[in-house]
């Protein structure tokens, strides 16, 4: 059975390290990580995210992929917090970064009329690091 742990954006950088060691006694056998995040402000999982934030250092794709040793799956459009697409209108190299730092699937259930188009345009571009 794969489960999935959330990333809990509120977290400081005090807390969340300890809550990702919580995460892991209790769950050790979890597989994935979740979390509503954007692609437009790498390395940050937040919109408008800085370093100088309250959790700008643990606030990123690569510290919770290096932290957890998971795989990370971004769920843009949930619920209220339903955003724009601020995946298919990044570049290759932004996405190899993004696929670089951990993250292997984006849903996007507000997805614009230019979907398709972008993530066929995009595919052909990728690195490696994609399947």
């Amino acid at each position: 059975m794969s489960s999935r742990a959330d990333y809990s954006a509120w977290l400081s950088d005090t807390e969340r390290p300890l809550y990702w060691q919580g995460i892991a006694q209790a769950h050790a056998d979890y597989d994935m990580v979740w979390t509503t995040g954007v692609g437009n402000n790498a390395p940050f999982v937040d919109d408008g995210e800085k370093a100088s934030d309250y959790d700008g250092m643990t606030g990123t794709y690569s510290w919770l992929h290096g932290n957890t040793g998971k795989k990370i799956l971004v769920d843009e459009s949930a619920g209220a917090s339903q955003q724009a697409d601020t995946w298919s209108n990044q570049s290759a190299a932004a996405l190899d970064a993004l696929i670089g730092d951990g993250v292997v699937a984006v849903n996007v259930s507000g997805a614009p009329s230019t979907y398709q188009a972008n993530v066929t345009a995009l595919q052909p571009k990728l690195g490696s690091t994609c399947p």
